[in-house]
């Protein structure tokens, strides 16, 4: 599990300003419940390894973690688009 530590501040003197909390660390995807580490290694299986999707999915399973392999391809494609501009 990974655990985000966000600080919150206020300032006494001006209450009006309110509490300020520190920004989400940027992702690939905003608004995701998967990781970038995840993410990552279903990546490096599926291209570094020559896993298809549903081993990948299978794998997973064997975890504990039930992702559907629809869901898996539409996360290979987004991270194929978002590295396309290095490319």
């Amino acid at each position: 599990i990974k655990e985000i530590i966000r600080f919150k501040y206020a300032n006494p003197q001006k209450e009006e300003d309110g509490i300020a909390i520190a920004d989400l660390p940027d992702t690939i995807f905003p608004k995701c419940r998967a990781d970038d580490s995840l993410l990552a290694e279903i990546i490096t299986q599926k291209f570094a390894f020559h896993l298809p999707l549903y081993r990948i999915v299978e794998l997973m399973g064997h975890k504990g973690v039930q992702i559907s392999r629809k869901l898996l391809s539409q996360w290979v494609i987004h991270c194929g688009e978002a590295v396309k501009p290095l490319y």
